[in-house]
């Protein structure tokens, strides 16, 4: 056997060896797996979603057949016949192209002319906090617009949302703790009009809110041990929990909590942030959003986190209760076979928890946060929960 037919066996193999990798991805490429590492809500939220996913499938067998009956012969015969020095030549022009391919793209999408992004939503001020990464700005008020109304964001002592900024949590007072991000801050809604609001007031308790947007599941559960080493009569700890927040989990731009290899949790502070040119690169946002591809570790963090947390609340006094809900669409019926997003997050944690699934009409198009009417939604469960558990009584 010469060099050249060598080469070109190696250079067939290759190519066998691309497609067969393929096949076996599209064959492990199914809907469990496409949910817990392809979406960002851990779930899919709509039918297009595992349409997608079966138009991928396709694709990868169909690039798989190219590579065995097309790529595999042609690269055999066309190395076969070249010189060694017409096939070095082949891969460094083949490499410098793929070399420049990203640069030239991403100069080529900068300069693009793209539609208007949505205004993000007004929201209460923050500050960089060393222990949280961010936390709210203390004794202030801000007047936001949500669709044709006003709405005042008062920010007690603590930096937390409350009635007026002049409030001041009465830790002899029987309290429930509400531990979120700008849902449980009721963005978008009057501070009556969100559901820790709500709660506390029919069940005549003390709310306390320690929800700032943006949090992710570690950060609440810190603001809640926080408030609870003041409180002196917690009642209960409600703590509120989208699955996109999940994804929040894996943000190392901040201190968070992660897993040690012995399942416990370890708070890491926060990471370098990569250069500002790979942030706002265009072709690394086209490339995450057609394959944001991540782990399924945050619902094994969110469990460890949430078992801290109901340990932390029992030790207090308080009865833990966790509270599972949708921003926009809810989680499509899981394949057959397997089990909810709930039931990954909460089986076998022996945790009292609810799930409360809101109508996606009930957002308000300007802060693209629920409404008023989701916010009684909200409540009314919770308060149908705690009543259950005697935590509290009409």
């Amino acid at each position: 056997m010469n060099g050249r037919s060598a080469v070109a066996r190696i250079a067939g193999a290759s190519a066998s060896a691309i497609a067969i990798a393929l096949l076996l991805v599209a064959l492990e490429l199914d809907r469990t797996w496409f949910e817990l590492h392809l979406t960002q809500s851990f779930c899919a939220l709509e039918p297009a979603q595992l349409q997608r996913l079966a138009l991928v499938r396709i694709a990868l067998v169909f690039v798989a057949l190219f590579f065995a009956f097309v790529a595999r012969p042609w690269l055999e015969a066309r190395v076969g016949k070249a010189s060694a020095r017409q096939l070095f030549a082949g891969t460094w022009r083949w490499g410098l192209a793929a070399l420049l391919a990203f640069p030239a793209a991403d100069l080529i999408l900068r300069d693009a002319k793209h539609a208007p992004a949505l205004a993000p939503p007004a929201l209460p001020p923050v500050q960089t906090d060393e222990f949280f990464g961010w936390a709210g700005v203390p004794s202030t008020t801000t007047i936001l617009r949500a669709e044709d109304r006003e709405i005042p964001y008062a920010l007690d002592l603590n930096g937390y949302r409350a009635r007026s900024q002049d409030d001041v949590i009465d830790p002899d007072q029987p309290s429930i703790l509400f531990g979120g991000e700008s849902i449980t801050e009721g963005v978008g809604v009057r501070f009556e009009e969100s559901y820790p609001a709500l709660v506390a007031a029919d069940l005549d308790m003390q709310p306390v809110e320690v929800a700032v947007h943006g949090y992710g599941n570690d950060q609440i559960h810190w603001a809640i041990e926080r408030q609870l080493a003041v409180l002196r009569q917690p009642r209960a700890v409600v703590t509120f929990l989208i699955p996109q927040l999940l994804e929040r989990n894996l943000d190392t731009s901040r201190p968070r909590l992660v897993l040690d290899a012995g399942g416990s949790l370890v708070r890491v502070e926060a990471e370098t942030p990569p250069p500002a040119w790979w942030k706002s690169s265009p072709v690394r946002r086209l490339a995450h959003g057609l394959f944001p591809y991540h782990d399924a570790s945050p619902i094994e963090l969110v469990r460890a986190i949430f078992r801290a947390t109901a340990a932390d609340a029992r030790a207090h006094g308080a009865y833990p209760l966790f509270v599972l809900s949708n921003w926009g669409a809810a989680c499509l019926p899981p394949a057959p076979g397997e089990p909810t997003l709930a039931e990954r997050i909460f089986g076998g944690l022996d945790l009292p928890w609810i799930e409360v699934k809101l109508d996606p009409t009930w957002i308000e198009h300007s802060t693209f946060h629920p409404n008023a009417k989701a916010h009684r939604v909200i409540a009314d469960a919770i308060e149908r929960a705690l009543l259950d558990a005697r935590i509290a009584v009409r």
